[in-house]
């Protein structure tokens, strides 16, 4: 008898056991006597009573009086050893699954792991190409600075200056002159304005 049946046959010892209410074990055990569950009864009854799930009641030299205990009922209305069982299952198939994507984790970490080591190995090649041109460019930059130049400086051209200066004197001068112009008339116009109030 495999793991299924023996939870199954559990199950239905308990339910008729329930459904008879105070019954006697001979009368049970009568109705598997012709199954092939019949020589495995003794064995699953004394599981029951030791797990608490039956009590036997009264033995005499012929019978035995049984009952479900209160774990026992409590047992069936949570579905009874099957649904345990089944639960058991999908507990191992949680943890098989689990383990597969633990595993896949692990995997896809050493891969990982991998990949930044080479990145880091290929810094470590590359890291002194950067470097290098900086330098050659501070060379060439400092050369550059501290070379003469080969080019003769040409003369400042100073007429151009003088021309400029004497066109921005003209141009103050005109402008002198016009705000004078325009602060005469201003004033004018506040003299008859003056007048005319008056």
């Amino acid at each position: 008898m495999d793991k299924v049946d023996r939870v199954e046959f559990k199950d239905e010892i308990l339910k008729l056991v329930r459904e008879s209410g105070r019954c006697n074990k001979r009368d049970v055990s009568s109705l598997f006597s012709q199954d092939a569950k019949g020589e495995y009864f003794e064995d699953i009854f004394k599981e029951l009573v030791d797990s608490n799930l039956i009590n036997v009641t009264s033995r005499t030299k012929d019978s035995t009086r049984i009952e479900i205990t209160y774990q026992g009922k409590e047992l069936l209305d949570l579905g009874g050893f099957t649904k345990q069982y089944e639960l058991e299952v999908e507990k191992i198939k949680e943890g098989i699954q689990k383990k597969r994507e633990d595993n896949k984790l692990q995997e896809l970490q050493k891969e990982n792991l991998q990949l930044i080591n080479r990145l880091n190995k290929q810094k470590l090649k590359t890291h002194w190409i950067p470097i290098i041109i900086s330098l050659f460019g501070l060379v060439i930059a400092l050369a550059s600075y501290f070379k003469p130049s080969k080019e003769i400086s040409k003369p400042i051209d100073n007429s151009r200056f003088n021309n400029i200066e004497m066109k921005m004197e003209q141009l103050e001068n005109g402008l002198k002159k016009d705000l004078d112009s325009i602060q005469n008339e201003l004033y004018e116009a506040q003299m008859l304005i003056d007048s005319h109030e008056s």
